[in-house]
Order: C-alpha cells, then structure tokens, then sequence
C-alpha cells in the first residue's frame, strides 16, 4: 500500500525521537562514534538484535574480553573515529554527509569494518544525515545543531548520492516489491542484495528514484517502511 505524507511523517518523527534519546544528544564524538558503529554493527545482526548489542558495547568499553571478530570490530570503529576526531577534526554527522569531499568511499570505508556490510554502512550514514539536516555544516569537532531542518544538501546529491543513505533490509526490500518496484529488488532475494555492496546500491537507487517520483524523502521513506514492517511502528 502507498503511504501517506502523514503516516510517512508519524513514523519519521518516532524515530527522531529514538535516534536522538541514543545518540544525538551527546558531546565527544571520538568516543561516541566509536560506539554507535560497533552497536549498530551488533543490533544490525539477526542472530544478537538491539538489546544484546548494548551488553556486548558495554562489555567493549569496560574492557571485557570480547568474541575474537567483534574484537576486530571494535578496533576498528576505534580507528575510523580516531581519524575522523584527531586527523580531520571534525565529527562523523557533517564528515560522512559531504564533508570528506566523497560520499562513496565515506560509505566504502563503512562497508570494510568487520560485521558492517552495505546495509548497515547505509543505517549508520541515514542516520547521521538525519543529524545532517539539523546542523549547521559548520565541519567542527562537534556539530551545532540548529532548531530547524534544511534537508538542501541532502535533496542536491545526485540519485546514486541519495542511495548510499538507504539500508535495504527485509522489510524494506518486501515492500518496496509491493509497492512494484522491480529490477535487482524483484530478482534477488534479501540476503544477496546485503552481500553485494554494488547490488545493494542498485537497489537503493531505484527506491530513490520512486520516492523522488511519489514526492517522499527516500530517508523518510525507507524507516516508514522498516517500522511499520517490524510491528515498531506507533
């Protein structure tokens, strides 16, 4: 079923709500991205979820012995938010939205960290460039948040731009092929699409491409889409 301009609302507004009691409210990026990578790596897997997550980054940050690939994953995190704070000083919300000058390899270099994969490199960029929308674009160590939303930055990126902030995942693939989107959508299935980092981006694009034809925001669209797929949805 199409959604509406309300529905697609309701739902954006729940998860800004989400997004900002978790991570959006907070100062010392160095430290806070490092954590938001290695839980959205966790809650992003079918086999832990979202309350496992938060055990197994408490565990990371008091020096716990973790499984020997999540080890992976949190060195990592810690070096890609190393370089973002100490090298670039600057913070993730303004450097992965346009601020390293490409877009792509931001995501790229999302996509290589232990446990990530395309689709959660696209949850972590939607999410921050839902920050995005709020800051000032000012690039500093932490980003100043504005009152009121400017989505231009988002809106001037070209399609293949506009997909690298949309995570397919089931729930998402499932009813962007209700609503007759076709292509690599219909011909693969889920687990295919979230393998290959150039599929995922194929089908991301075309789900830009209807959301921009329907008058929808495809960030908005794709969480509508995920919380009401999950049961999450108000």
């Amino acid at each position: 079923m199409r959604p509406t301009p309300t529905t697609i609302r309701s739902t954006r507004n729940q998860y800004i709500e989400w997004l900002e009691d978790n991570w959006w409210r907070t100062r010392g990026w160095k430290d806070k991205f490092r954590d938001m990578v290695f839980w959205y790596s966790a809650a992003g897997t079918a086999v832990l979820g979202e309350q496992a997550a938060w055990s197994m980054l408490d565990d990371a940050k008091r020096g716990r012995k973790l499984p020997m690939n999540r080890q992976d994953t949190w060195r990592q995190a810690k070096a890609l938010s190393r370089l973002i704070s100490d090298k670039e000083r600057t913070n993730p919300v303004d450097w992965f939205t346009g601020g390293n000058g490409d877009i792509d390899k931001s995501w790229r270099l999302l996509d290589e960290i232990k446990y990530i994969g395309p689709k959660i490199a696209s949850w972590l960029m939607r999410d921050l460039s839902l920050m995005r929308d709020y800051s000032d674009g000012g690039g500093g160590k932490e980003f100043r948040c504005r009152s009121n939303i400017n989505r231009s930055w988002y809106k001037r990126l070209p399609e293949e731009c506009q997909a690298l902030f949309l995570p397919v995942d089931a729930r998402v693939h499932n009813a962007a092929k209700r609503c007759g989107i076709g292509g690599v959508l219909k011909k693969y299935a889920t687990n295919t699409i979230q393998l290959d980092p150039d599929l995922h981006l194929e089908a991301a694009t075309q789900i830009v491409r209807w959301a921009r034809k329907n008058g929808f925001d495809p960030r908005d669209l794709d969480i509508h889409w995920y919380l009401t797929g999950s049961g999450k949805a108000d």
